[in-house]
């Protein structure tokens, strides 16, 4: 049923602005926009309920470790609580460039970038690798930021089934050997929770010729 809101219709944009179809289905299912009225971690209380909040992004519990606490609060009273601006513009600051550093260094790499958000960092990161005339092989089931940073880098898409190598190695038989390919696969699905068959599919990736991520 709420597939139709996705649906191509003829209607002006001032009626579709003006339909009130989605404004029912929010007020019958309620899936958004619930307020919390109190947070210990992923504890909760809404509605008066205490609860465990599943969907939490907080993966290492690092919101609320006290060391990022005192750390954040240090930060607000000497620079403020905004930078005013992106990054690449005015909004770049000398502890952004600490904290990428230190990440690399614990990561053993020569260097990293930190995002504003996950989705930013998987969108921009294919859409920077990939551009027009390329080709991008992908999961089936990658998440939406993913598939976004597909439509901006301008490239082809070939998609393969969910985690099937084999069915990527049909897809890539269609593929002209010498067009540049990225493998856009995720490590753990984050709707399904399947833990991808990664040894699998790079080595078929790599076999082609694939630029993997």
């Amino acid at each position: 049923m709420a597939l139709s809101l996705f649906t191509k219709t003829k209607k002006a944009i001032i009626e579709r602005a003006q339909d009130d179809y989605a404004t029912k289905l929010r007020l019958k299912y309620k899936p958004y926009y619930h307020a919390m009225e109190a947070q210990a971690g992923t504890h909760i209380r809404l509605q008066g309920r205490d609860m465990i909040m599943l969907s939490s992004n907080d993966y290492l519990g690092l919101s609320f470790h006290p060391k990022v606490i005192e750390a954040c609060g240090g930060a607000a009273r000497t620079w403020g609580t905004s930078t005013t601006g992106a990054r690449i513009s005015n909004g770049s600051r000398a502890y952004h460039i600490a904290l990428e550093e230190k990440l690399a260094a614990f990561l053993g790499r020569e260097a990293c970038h930190v995002s504003v958000a996950g989705y930013v960092a998987c969108c921009s990161a294919v859409a920077t690798f990939a551009q027009k005339g390329d080709i991008v092989l992908a999961d089936k089931n990658i998440h939406s930021c993913l598939w976004d940073g597909i439509r901006l880098s301008m490239a082809g898409v070939e998609r393969f089934s969910h985690n099937n190598p084999e069915d990527l190695r049909q897809v890539l038989k269609t593929v002209p050997h010498n067009t540049p390919k990225l493998l856009v696969v995720e490590g753990v699905y984050s709707m399904e929770g399947h833990v991808c068959r990664l040894p699998e599919i790079a080595q078929i990736g790599e076999e082609a010729g694939c630029f993997t991520a």
